[in-house]
This record gives C-alpha cells, sequence and structure tokens, in this order.
C-alpha cells in the first residue's frame, strides 16, 4: 500500500507539474492573444479619434472665423436653421454662410457617400431634425451628460461590423451665437460627432488570431497529454517489481495493526472501567459523610462529570408530577431548564423528559442513542456544544412500593455508548445511592418524631402546672418562676 501510495503521489506530483506548465503556457498564448486584441482596438480607437480631431480642427478654424462664405453653386443649399445663412455681396452675388455645423454635415455627407469611414453630427437637442441621435449615440450624448470630464464613448458594434466612436463637443463661447437659444452655457455638452469604422479588416486579424491561438493550445495540450502517458508508462514500469513485496508487508502489517487494534480496545476497555469504579467509590465514601439528600444528589453529579466520557450528569428529585432539578454539571437550558419541570406536561416533546418518564414507570435504567431527531432542530451544535451520543437514566428507587423519587441522567460521547459491565456499576451506585437517600429519610423521620414527643412532653407538664395553680391563686406563677430561674441556674 505505501508503495501504490506512494506511486500515486509520484503520478498526482508529475501530472500536476505538467498541468501547471500547460495552463502556464496556455495561459501566455492567451494573454498574448488578449494583448493582441487590445492593441488591435487601441489601434482602431486612435484612428477614430483622429478623425474626430481633424473635425474639431476643422470647426474650431471655421468658428474662428465666425463661419465662411461661399458661392451658391452646385446644389449647395444654406443651412435653413442658421439665421442670416446668406450674404448679398457688392456684384449681387449671393454668398452662402457655412458655419462649423453646415460644415461638418457637408463633410460628414461627402465621406459616407465616397468612402467606407461614415461621419455624422448629433445632439440630444437637435437644431436640425436630421441631427437628432440614434441608441448609440443617445447613450453617448447622456453618457457625456454624467461624466462632463470624458471625451470619448465607443464600442464595437459585432453586429453591425462596425466600430461605434462618439467625441463630445464641448461649449465655447463662439458656439453660443448659434446655440444660446437651446438653453446651453459655456462648458455644456451640446452633442458629439460619431465616427464609424468598418471592422472587416480588424475581424480577419482576430480570427486569425483566434484561430493560430487555437492551434498553439491544441499542440500544448497534445504534447502534454503524450509526455503525460510516457511518464505515467515509466512510472509503473519501475514500480511494477515492488508490488509484490509490498503486498506482503501490507499484509504483515495488517495483521499486526489488527492485533494492536484488539489489544488497544482491550486496555482502552479496561481502562473506562478503571476510571469508573475509581469514581463509584469516591461516590461509596461520599454516601458514608453525607448529611441531607441535597448534598448527596450534587456530591454524586460533580464526582461522576470527573469522568471525560460523561459530557454532562445531571440528577433531581421527583414530586408526585414534579420534576426538580437538583444539580447539573454543565449548565445548558437547551437540554432540560434548572428548577422545576412538569413530567406529565411535556409539550415540547423533550427527549430527555420522555426518557425520565420511561424510568420512572419501567423503575430500572433507560438508554438510549442520542440523535439529530432527539435534540431537534432548535439545539445547533458548534464547537463548544457538548458532544452527545448516548443517555442512561438511572431512577432512585426506594421502600417496599419501590416507587422513584428521583433520578441521575448520565450523557456519554463515546461513539459506542456505555459497556455492559459499566451498565451494571451505573446500576449498583445508583442503588446505593437510593439506600442511601432513604437512610436519611428515615432518620428525618425519627428526628421528627423526637421533636413530636418532646413538645408532647413539654405541653403535659404545662398542664399539670395550669391545674395546682389553679387551685391555690396565692401561689400562681410560683412553678413558672422556679422553671425561670432552674433554667438559668442551669445556664
Amino acid at each position: 500500500m505505501h508503495l501504490m501510495k506512494q506511486k500515486n503521489i509520484l503520478k498526482l506530483t508529475v501530472a500536476i507539474l505538467i498541468s501547471f506548465i500547460t495552463f502556464l503556457i496556455m495561459t501566455e498564448i492567451v494573454s498574448s492573444k488578449e494583448h493582441e486584441k487590445k492593441l488591435s482596438q487601441q489601434q482602431i480607437i486612435q484612428e477614430a479619434k483622429a478623425h474626430f480631431q481633424g473635425m474639431v480642427y476643422t470647426r474650431s478654424w471655421n468658428a474662428q472665423y465666425g463661419g465662411v462664405y461661399v458661392k451658391a453653386k452646385n446644389g449647395l443649399k444654406p443651412n435653413p436653421y442658421l439665421k442670416n445663412n446668406t450674404l448679398l455681396a457688392k456684384n449681387d452675388e449671393i454668398l452662402i454662410k457655412i458655419n462649423p455645423a453646415w460644415m461638418t454635415r457637408q463633410i460628414s455627407e461627402i465621406s459616407n457617400k465616397q468612402g467606407t469611414y461614415h461621419f455624422r453630427i448629433t445632439s440630444l437637442k437637435p437644431l436640425n431634425p436630421s441631427n437628432k441621435a440614434d441608441v448609440f449615440e443617445t447613450k453617448a450624448l447622456k453618457y457625456f451628460e454624467v461624466n462632463k470630464e470624458k471625451k470619448y464613448f465607443y464600442n464595437f458594434n459585432k453586429k453591425n461590423k462596425s466600430f461605434d466612436f462618439m467625441g463630445s463637443l464641448v461649449t465655447t463661447q463662439a458656439c453660443l451665437k448659434c446655440h444660446e437659444q437651446q438653453g446651453y452655457k459655456i462648458g455644456d455638452i451640446r452633442g458629439g460627432i460619431r465616427v464609424s469604422i468598418p471592422l472587416e479588416l480588424y475581424n480577419g486579424q482576430i480570427n486569425l488570431l483566434n484561430e493560430k491561438s487555437k492551434n498553439s493550445i491544441i499542440i500544448v495540450i497534445v504534447v502534454a497529454i503524450t509526455l503525460l502517458l510516457i511518464l505515467f508508462l515509466f512510472i509503473n514500469l519501475v514500480y511494477k517489481r515492488k508490488y509484490e513485496i509490498e503486498n506482503a508487508n501490507e499484509i504483515l502489517e495488517e495483521k499486526v495493526s489488527r492485533r494492536t487494534h484488539e489489544l488497544e480496545t482491550v486496555v482502552s476497555h479496561e481502562q473506562h472501567l478503571k476510571d469508573i469504579l475509581k469514581i463509584i467509590t469516591e461516590v461509596n465514601e461520599m454516601l458514608i459523610t453525607s448529611y441531607s439528600t441535597e448534598s448527596t444528589l450534587k456530591n454524586a453529579t460533580t464526582k461522576l462529570a470527573k469522568n471525560d466520557a460523561y459530557s454532562m450528569v445531571l440528577s433531581g428529585l421527583i414530586h408526585e408530577d414534579i420534576l426538580e432539578i437538583i444539580s447539573q454539571s454543565k449548565k445548558d437550558d437547551r437540554i432540560i431548564k434548572l428548577g422545576l419541570v412538569a413530567l406529565e406536561e411535556n409539550r415540547d416533546n423533550n427527549f430527555l423528559i420522555d426518557a425520565i418518564q420511561k424510568a420512572r414507570k419501567l423503575k430500572h435504567s433507560i438508554i438510549e442513542k442520542i440523535s439529530a431527531e432527539f435534540l431537534g432542530d432548535d439545539f445547533h451544535r458548534r464547537e463548544s456544544d457538548l458532544n452527545f451520543q448516548w443517555l442512561i437514566v438511572l431512577p432512585l428507587l426506594h421502600g417496599f412500593e419501590n416507587d422513584a423519587y428521583g433520578m441521575i441522567t448520565v450523557f456519554c460521547s463515546r461513539e459506542k455508548g456505555f459497556e455492559v459491565e459499566e451498565i451494571k456499576i451505573l446500576e449498583n451506585m445508583a442503588h446505593d445511592i437510593s439506600t442511601a437517600l432513604y437512610s436519611h429519610k428515615q432518620k428525618k423521620s425519627i428526628l421528627t418524631m423526637e421533636k413530636e414527643k418532646t413538645a408532647n412532653y413539654e405541653e403535659t407538664i404545662l398542664a399539670f402546672v395550669n391545674i395546682i395553680e389553679q387551685r391555690d391563686t396565692y401561689t400562681a406563677g410560683h412553678t413558672l418562676r422556679v422553671a425561670h430561674y432552674c433554667a438559668l441556674i442551669a445556664k
């Protein structure tokens, strides 16, 4: 078994090592792929920023001169949403005013018709309805409104196979000439310029990169599996000749271990009984010197709890249908509360009260295995909780009617529970305690009778004194005074 375990550990170590190296290589491949993807994305983003910035510079140049004027030709129309959008020259020639927004739109239309790159000026509050923002543009412009320090917003639209980019347009002093009527102030985001870049080339590069990474990972996995199989075969060959010797050693060790376990069980059993007998001896010695029922039960509880196997011990007296808990080695009110407990009204279905009732009615000890069903849902185990495996209820019986007037309950933490000899010892101890308590009760009864006898004797004497004094009123009180002075002289 040792060689088998050693071989398995070696195989596991080799497998973990190769798997770890394979994982590192695969991680590096994936990381490299993702890095190249990010570089490609950054290139597209930088390209979009450059297009956007070029458009912004063009607009700035236009705004610097308050717009430019061009001749009305080739179907060029003035901006219908711009005041004073035309100018009549001295030669009666009409000049059309091109402001930054109209210039941006004209440039965008030319690019959108002739190239693959698309540009669009847009706003949430456009003067020109054609500049109304679509879904992406609305999302971007709202993002700029919340994050005014941000200048760009973009998204790789895989569905449309395009890269959508939006740059914000910040309101300046020059912009207020046209947009002040819309309520914009300097620093407000009044709109943006959208740049859309096709992703055919980018997607082709990504697909090629994914295929390359996939093939590399497959090669690494195949090489790792092949190497792992070769090493496993080599390990099997090395350990094959050692199995017969190891098997013989295992059989011998198993026999020795079995015999050792049997001896340890016997020794543990004997030691357990020895410890119990020592405690029972202390209990019997205590019975000789005990002076009351309560002290007897408290001392018996304390001494029994010295045994490590007894996780909790409690004792009590039974008054008709009421159980009075006299002593409890460890306080845990989840099992039973201290004080008086009604036995017949076990409304909470307490497993301990049920066991005490059985022992009381059957007039012999009750042993039960404690399970989760006994403990109930409210008894949650923690590290500090008591370890309850078994319990034994020892009824305290006395008199000719053999009535149960008390009980001692022992909770055991041993998984196999109480030994047969142990049960007999505990029952004999309960009998001895019952005898001692019965003796205390008899002694108490005799003392009570003696007190009653003395009281009756005194009452008789006082009766005679009253008779004597009633015969002669002259000497009334003489007898009591003589008795008083006699008592003083005696003291």
